[in-house]
C-alpha cells in the first residue's frame, strides 16, 4: 500500500490474488516466457540420417537446434505417460510417436500449467509389432551406419535378428 508515495509493499488482498494464481499456474509459465536465449538448444534428432562431423571426430546424426524459443503450455499432475518397450506404439493426431506426455487436465484438482519445452526425432519402429526400436548409439557415432545401429540394438534388446522397421518421428 502506498501513503502519500510511501509505499510498503502488496496489501494482503493483493496477496491472496498472487497465491490464488499459482494454484493452478505452474512459476514457469510466468518465468520462463522463452528458454535458449544465451546458447541454442537441441529441438530435433534425426537418427536415420548420419554424418561424420570433423569437429567432433565422429559420426553423429542430424540435429535442429533453435534460440529464443517460446514453450508450449500443457496441464500436468506430476505424473506422465511414457511409451515402453514391447508395447506398441501410439501416434498422435499428427502420425508422430509421443514417447513421455505430461498427464493432467483442467478437471484434475492437483494439475497446473506448466511450460514444456517440445524435442522431437526419428526413431525406428518395428514394422509387425508397432514397437519402439533401441539404438546402439556408440556404435552410430564409431561406424556411422544407422541400418547397422538398429540391428544391434534389436539383437540385443529384444533378439530379433532382421529386424523390419521404418524410421518415425517421434
Amino acid at each position: 500500500t502506498c501513503d502519500n508515495g510511501d509505499c510498503h509493499g502488496p496489501a494482503p488482498h493483493d496477496l491472496a490474488v498472487l497465491d490464488h494464481h499459482a494454484k493452478r499456474v505452474n512459476c514457469t509459465v510466468c518465468h520462463i516466457p522463452e528458454y535458449a536465449k544465451e546458447a541454442p538448444t537441441d529441438m530435433f534428432r534425426d537418427w536415420s540420417n548420419v554424418h561424420y562431423n570433423e569437429e567432433k571426430g565422429k559420426y553423429v546424426y542430424h540435429q535442429e537446434m533453435a534460440s529464443n524459443v517460446q514453450p508450449e503450455y500443457a496441464w500436468f499432475n506430476g505424473t506422465s505417460k511414457a511409451q515402453f518397450p514391447k508395447t506398441p506404439v501410439k501416434k498422435n493426431d499428427k502420425g508422430q510417436v509421443v514417447l513421455v506426455k505430461p498427464k493432467g487436465s483442467k478437471e484434475d484438482p492437483k494439475s497446473k500449467i506448466h511450460a514444456f519445452k517440445i524435442h522431437k526425432g526419428r526413431l525406428p519402429i518395428l514394422n509387425k509389432e508397432q514397437w519402439l526400436l533401441p539404438l546402439n548409439t556408440e556404435g552410430i557415432y564409431k561406424h556411422g551406419d544407422p541400418e547397422k545401429g538398429v540391428r544391434d540394438a534389436a539383437k540385443h534388446f529384444y533378439g530379433i535378428e532382421n529386424p523390419e522397421y521404418t524410421w518415425t518421428d517421434t
